[in-house]
């Protein structure tokens, strides 16, 4: 693929991440219940995730991101005790998408007020 057409690639599927601020919301409300709905796992495919992100800023710049990148556009079903810990605690909120940066989204540990997350 010529690194125009990479470009021009790059620019759509971004472009189909961005969502309205209604969209952002209905989909954080239709995301309760996280990983046992499927919008939710939907919505996160993918777009860096307060869970992968981490991963992702530490690469070393040698090492190939062809993994990183699997994992994200197509995820799998990975558990570990802290994953199992948090879908048990985090099932009260939903997954927000960030409206600058739709690429980027996190479920909050919870509620701090009505309208103010933990995340």
């Amino acid at each position: 693929m010529s690194p125009s057409k990479m470009h021009n690639e790059c620019r759509r599927y971004l472009e189909n991440l961005k969502v309205t601020p209604e969209q952002r919301e209905e989909i954080a409300n239709n995301t309760i219940g996280q990983f046992n709905n499927p919008l939710y796992r939907s919505e996160r495919n993918g777009r860096l995730t307060a869970s992968n992100f981490g991963t992702v800023i530490k690469r070393r710049e040698w090492t190939s991101c062809h993994s990183h990148v699997k994992n994200i556009l197509t995820p799998q079903n990975y558990t570990c005790d802290a994953i199992e810990f948090g879908k048990m605690h985090e099932s009260q909120s939903g997954f927000f998408i960030d409206l600058d940066f739709p690429f980027l989204g996190a479920s909050p540990d919870g509620k701090v007020k009505s309208n103010e997350y933990i995340i």
